[in-house]
């Protein structure tokens, strides 16, 4: 069984936007899902974002983008097919603190990919 990667980040709205950035340190993954929560209903957009390596020009996908209105959740689950990313690719979550206090937690859930 391969090995499942979580990377988990916090961040109070009262205080700053949620800014996750995660850089893959494994060779090759699958992204599986990506999860937000607030402590509350929020009111703000949530964007999920990958920076490629796979060339020089480090290429940047929305991955998904949401705007939440008066929620507590949002999921990122892949279902175009497999998003393999390769060492040095670059995760970044967001959440705008515009208008609600509370706190988010995200999880990024990856499966490495072995050869």
């Amino acid at each position: 069984m391969n090995p499942v990667i979580v990377k988990t980040a916090s961040q109070n709205l009262a205080s700053a936007a949620l800014s996750h950035s995660y850089t893959v340190d494994v060779e090759s993954a699958l992204l599986d899902s990506i999860y937000i929560h607030a402590s509350q209903n929020i009111t703000e957009t949530v964007t999920i974002v990958l920076k490629s390596i796979v060339d020089t020009t480090n290429r940047v996908y929305e991955l998904g983008s949401q705007s939440l209105s008066a929620a507590d959740d949002y999921r990122y689950k892949n279902s175009g097919g497999p998003d393999y990313l390769r060492k040095g690719d670059i995760i970044l979550i967001t959440c705008t603190n515009n208008n609600t206090a509370g706190t988010v937690y995200s999880e990024i859930r990856l499966t490495e990919k072995e050869y």
